[in-house]
């Protein structure tokens, strides 16, 4: 459930940035912003969210 949730958040996340920049796949956008991260996306999500 928690993971859903993170998910979702990220996936909103990617879907703004994508918005602003037209043509890029929102798979590279999702992993540019992911990817200063560790692969657990708790740690994705606060890094994004202390960006927000």
């Amino acid at each position: 459930m928690v993971r859903a949730d993170i998910d979702a958040i990220i996936d909103a996340r990617v879907h703004a940035v994508a918005k602003e920049s037209p043509g890029v796949p929102s798979g590279v956008v999702r992993n540019l912003l992911t990817a200063r991260a560790p692969a657990c996306p708790c740690a994705q999500y606060l890094g994004l969210n202390t960006k927000a």
